[in-house]
């Protein structure tokens, strides 16, 4: 299976990559006054007003290639046992234009499963699994060196004749903004974003054991399973003294000493799920049944709530200057907001039914 993910665009801020930043003219009754076309009037006041340069990389391409390989096999070992024999191999490349590349790194993860027929009539069956999965490659982090949505943002102050107006010359002229060293300021995300070549997606690891029972000749089904999941090697900014820093410099202007950034994997963030899922199932005749699943959760746990609403790939305060952010403070262990102590799921549908094992899942 190969798949790609990709993001283009240098994230410009208008279509001259400038853009100018003044208060308006109010009217009487503090309102923004307009002009004969309607039209909000700027005002550009010396040492006040100010613009900003995006020199966005104009096509900025980001691609996350994923190649991948799975492969199975079933064993009937005797009349009772049989077992599921898997692995799945990944291959993934993160590159941008200018090629850089972000991540270049392979991972096999495992996928093992055991039954036992306890009464050798199908009636009564154990499941054991274990598995582990590889999660989604985030823009966001895997691209934190790319040029792709973090232009440089060049800073500086109006110095020319104050005035006011879309038509007034001087407040749109560039060279009214000089860039110097007493008057500009640079920010430059590319020059201090690292990204570990050998970071990896996070990593899942679960393990069920469950014992299911067919009832009534075929027509009900019910199972009891437990699950344990852990979620490790998460991706993490990390700013810290060791990481170093960088002397950013652009367009002249000297930023001075930066402290690195560096997207990496990282075990102390880790979150932790123990569950018992309940689910049945009943013919009540030919063309209906009747399904229902009960979850309790144990435990789900950890240090790390993940990304929030509208923010794929944000990171947390884990690594970024931890003699200032402790874990006691800001990221400490304990009970994480999306717990449910208990979950009902109830539902009908049509259509006979074949009698078999459940898989165990959240509502």
């Amino acid at each position: 299976e190969w798949f790609r993910s990709q993001r283009t665009g240098g994230n410009s801020q208008s279509a001259t990559q400038y853009v100018f930043n003044t208060d308006w003219l109010t009217d009487a009754s503090g309102a923004p006054a307009k002009d004969s076309q309607g039209r909000i009037i700027p005002v550009f006041v010396p040492d006040e007003s100010s613009i900003d340069f995006y020199p966005a990389v104009i096509g900025a391409t980001l691609n996350i290639d994923n190649s991948s390989v799975y492969v199975q096999d079933h064993w009937a070992i005797n009349d009772r046992w049989s077992a599921d024999l898997g692995a799945r191999y990944e291959h993934v490349l993160a590159e941008s234009t200018g090629n850089i590349v972000g991540v270049k790194t392979n991972r096999i993860v495992p996928r093992l499963a055991a039954s036992y027929d306890v009464t050798g009539n199908g009636n009564h069956i154990v499941h054991v699994t274990f598995g582990q999965y590889s999660g989604r490659y985030q823009e966001v982090q895997v691209g934190g060196n790319s040029p792709v949505g973090n232009p440089a943002d060049i800073f500086s102050v109006y110095q020319g004749p104050a005035g006011q107006g879309l038509n007034f010359a001087p407040g749109l002229n560039i060279a009214n903004y000089p860039v110097t060293p007493d008057n500009a300021s640079v920010t430059v995300p590319l020059a201090n974003v690292f990204v570990d070549p050998n970071t990896k997606s996070a990593l899942t690891n679960e393990l069920t054991a469950s014992y299911g029972i067919t009832m009534n000749g075929g027509r009900g089904y019910g199972e009891a399973a437990y699950i344990h999941r852990t979620v490790g090697s998460l991706i993490e900014d990390f700013i810290t003294r060791a990481d170093g820093v960088t002397n950013v410099v652009a367009n002249g202007i000297d930023a001075g000493l930066v402290s690195n950034r560096v997207y990496r994997n990282t075990d102390i963030a880790h979150r932790e799920y123990d569950a018992m899922v309940f689910q049945g199932r009943y013919g009540l005749a030919s063309r209906w049944t009747v399904n229902g699943q009960f979850t309790l959760e144990l435990r789900n746990n950890g240090n790390y709530e993940g990304e929030g609403t509208n923010t794929p790939g944000a990171t947390s305060r884990i690594g970024d200057f931890p003699e200032a952010f402790t874990a006691a403070q800001f990221y400490p262990d304990g009970r994480l907001n999306n717990f449910a102590a208990r979950a009902i799921c109830r539902r009908r549908a049509s259509g006979a039914t074949t009698p078999g094992r459940s898989t165990a899942s959240a509502c």
